[in-house]
């Protein structure tokens, strides 16, 4: 007779669980809709990690998310219109938004490793410096500093204050607060990243010929590269539609026929 008793307040915990579990599950969507997109990932070798958490190629990267690779593996956060960061092994930054000099710029905070950006706005920081740049750089942590190269364009310290660094310049920032400033030769500016040739990436082409087709990062243009695979769902057109659309043609009206009188 207990047990009868019993079993509709049973059923009810059941269902008031449920219905916890399901808010809970609301609350983690509604929450990551508000996250900010900072890019969409591309993984080269097995041993990318988001928030510690293997991750494949296609996922997007949101403000405050940690990327870290493994040994022999590379990863690009594509942030879209040809702008990039590409890490080399061992690396783990965090990304996000932030407002610097009231520029909004994707920030970058670095602990260990070796990246290459290619981004404008973008903003810098490691335990030795932070800078902000419009440019092409390659960015090494030593043990005790940290090693900017510009490749292309400009970038400006800021914590500690410098100079502007110039393309083909090195900075070289020491933990204990020195910098460094020095100009590269053709030689050594070229072997700055060419720790990219390692890595290989994959994902689809739209060049606007032959729609979306799956391609190597290298031979499309960075500005029709993705690492998200289209779908035929997309709102756009381009990457799964060949040629003109075909607009339907109106019917012709009936015509009476003509009389002869």
């Amino acid at each position: 007779m207990t047990q009868r008793r019993d079993r509709p307040m049973r059923l009810l915990c059941r269902l008031a669980l449920a219905l916890l579990a399901g808010s809970l599950a609301l609350l983690a969507g509604c929450a990551a809709q508000q996250r900010e997109a900072i890019g969409t990932l591309g993984t080269s070798g097995a041993g990318v990690y988001v928030n510690r958490a293997p991750a494949q190629s296609g996922r997007i990267i949101y403000s405050g998310e940690e990327v870290s690779t493994g040994p022999g593996v590379s990863a690009i956060v594509d942030f879209g219109g040809g702008h990039f960061v590409q890490l080399d092994e061992n690396t783990d930054p965090l990304f996000s938004w932030r407002l610097v000099d009231q520029v909004r710029c994707v920030f970058v905070q670095m602990f260990s490793g070796q990246a290459y950006a290619d981004a404008s706005p973008f903003c810098l920081a490691t335990a030795a410096v932070e800078v902000v740049s419009g440019s092409k750089l390659n960015v090494w942590l030593l043990p005790q500093a940290s090693v900017v190269s510009v490749l292309e364009g400009h970038m400006t310290p800021r914590r500690p204050p410098g100079r502007t660094v110039e393309a083909g310049e090195e900075l070289t920032a020491e933990s204990g607060g020195a910098l460094h400033v020095r100009r590269l030769s053709p030689t050594e500016l070229a072997e700055r990243a060419a720790w990219r040739a390692r890595y290989r990436f994959t994902g689809w082409c739209n060049d606007g010929l032959f729609g979306a087709r799956r391609a190597d990062r290298e031979s499309c243009n960075p500005r029709d590269f993705t690492f998200s695979e289209p779908t035929r769902d997309a709102p756009t057109l381009a990457p799964w539609h060949f040629g003109p659309r075909l607009q339907p043609q109106p019917q012709p009206k009936p015509q009476r026929p003509r009389s002869y009188e």
